[in-house]
């Protein structure tokens, strides 16, 4: 498989990791953080970074592509043989 179908496939996990973290493991108030991000993601200060880094919601996000990734690049290996 060449190395630009692996990348894909790696990013490809990463989304669908981070798309179940939002529907199964976050919790309302989380919910309602991920949503405020989102619709003003260009008016963002860059004060307010810091807090997104520190929030849980960024944790969990972080770890569901993370581990998304790590899938997608082992189906990717595995669909490679």
């Amino acid at each position: 498989m060449k190395r630009t179908s692996m990348i894909l496939l790696t990013i490809a996990g990463g989304i669908i990791g981070v798309a179940i973290v939002r529907i199964f493991f976050l919790n309302a108030f989380q919910v309602m953080g991920w949503k405020l991000f989102w619709n003003n993601l260009f008016n963002i200060h860059l004060s307010m970074i810091k807090h997104v880094f520190e929030s849980a919601t960024f944790g969990k996000c972080l770890l569901g592509f993370i581990i998304g990734g790590i899938i997608g690049a082992i189906v990717g290996k595995i669909f490679k043989n």
